[in-house]
């Protein structure tokens, strides 16, 4: 069964009593219902897995900050492994590992060892998916949590997500946490305690938000101490909600042997199919300019002798024969018969303009169709305003093109649109 378009799904098994948890976003909009109960359509998506996402277990992924010294973003990436493996408790050869540069410029890594991984895996499989990435659950919930409450930089943030017998809790005040807990569920105390030791003591504008099928003890022992956790709809799908956000892809730690088949696929093919269709495109946008070059100056020049025997006929005389005073004659004589269908060679669309418009909106076509009527052509763009100002560029050399619906996400943080002559759907 093929994924419909822009699919996503998350898998949330971190209570055992609840059941595993499924979350689907089809363009951004996230439902979730229990693992059981989908149908076998959707249960043949989640064994191809190439679109869904599930998290590590909790207390097997650790977050580790690094400060590495002002260099160069090559030399940062030759030191940042040695930097991690000096802060891990086992080598750094045995782990599955992500380095998240933060726009202080401190470095977040995000490490699993791989038997922890495997393990995961084998769980997964288990309930009959196997998704691509396999992503810590701290950095997800934070991403979720900054997504639903939005908060100024630097502010002080803490999440809670409490599921069977753990509670984890992300603590920080920037893009990404700098540290994360896991203690058991029911010790509200030991909840306090950790949130003190995060933030030495309760800092003033302190957001904590708390989710999870455990989270209302935990929210009334912070309500204790005076502070007003924020707990969102659906407290329990929370997790599950922000495995299915494209958000996480780049937490994946399913990376090297481990990483999902779908993924597998050599870098340089993957560029080669790449060039090889923008090649494709160019030669057809091409190939499109010259037939239309062709046709406007065949038009031209059919128009040009169409015109000069009409110009004959009204003035009665051969128009060239009596030089520049007979052809302002004749010219005078024609201007109220002149046929408006006749071909003007400068309304030919603009073709030519197509390869640097896309190239200066980082525009990427996957399919084009250049005819009479416009243009119909399919690809990806960096974001929503680069696909309509793609359009726009395309109108304002005259190629009839327009958006037929709004942008969506695509895989890669990007969005992909569609383009056709009219706003109607095409078929």
């Amino acid at each position: 069964m093929a994924a419909p378009p822009f699919f996503r799904f998350g898998i949330d098994d971190a209570d055992p009593s609840a059941g595993p948890l499924l979350a689907v976003a089809v363009r951004r909009v996230v439902d979730t219902a229990p693992l059981a109960k989908a149908q076998e359509g959707l249960r043949a998506l989640l064994r191809d897995g190439r679109r869904g996402a599930a998290a590590l277990r909790f207390g097997t992924a650790l977050l580790v900050r690094l400060s590495p010294p002002p260099l160069s973003p090559s030399k940062l990436r030759r030191i940042l492994p040695s930097l991690l493996s000096a802060e891990l408790p086992f080598p750094l050869s045995d782990c599955r590992w992500r380095i998240e540069r933060a726009p202080d410029g401190a470095c977040v890594a995000h490490v699993v060892r791989r038997a922890d991984l495997a393990a995961r895996l084998d769980e997964l499989r288990a309930l009959g998916c196997d998704p691509a990435a396999v992503v810590p659950p701290g950095p997800a919930l934070w991403r979720e949590a900054r997504a639903r409450l939005p908060l100024p930089d630097g502010a002080p943030r803490a999440v809670f997500f409490a599921a069977g017998d753990r509670t984890l809790l992300a603590t920080g005040r920037g893009a990404a946490p700098d540290a994360v807990a896991v203690f058991p569920s029911a010790d509200a105390t030991e909840a306090l305690r950790r949130l003190r030791l995060a933030f030495g003591g309760l800092p003033g504008g302190l957001s904590v938000l708390v989710a999870g099928a455990g989270h209302a003890p935990l929210a009334e022992a912070l309500r204790a101490v005076g502070l007003a956790p924020v707990v969102p709809e659906r407290p329990e799908a929370f997790l599950a909600a922000a495995l299915a956000s494209p958000a996480v892809a780049d937490l994946d730690l399913r990376l090297g042997e481990d990483a999902h088949p779908s993924a597998r696929r050599s870098p340089f093919r993957a560029l080669s199919a790449a060039a090889l269709l923008f090649l494709a495109a160019s030669a057809l946008a091409l190939g499109a300019v010259f037939a239309e070059r062709r046709r406007a100056a065949e038009d031209a020049r059919a128009a040009l002798r169409a015109r000069t025997a009409a110009l004959d006929g009204l003035a009665g005389y051969h128009v060239a024969a009596r030089g520049a005073a007979g052809l302002a004659e004749a010219r005078r004589a024609a201007a109220e018969s002149r046929d408006p269908a006749v071909a003007d060679p400068g309304a030919a669309p603009a073709l030519a303009a197509l390869p640097a418009a896309a190239a200066a909106r980082g525009v990427r076509l996957g399919h084009l169709e250049a005819s009479a009527a416009g243009l119909s052509a399919s690809g990806t763009a960096p974001d929503a305003a680069a696909a309509e100002a793609f359009a726009a560029d395309l109108r304002a050399a005259g190629v009839r093109a327009v958006l037929s619906e709004a942008p969506a996400p695509a895989p890669g943080g990007r969005v992909a649109f569609f383009v056709h002559p009219s706003a109607a759907p095409q078929p």
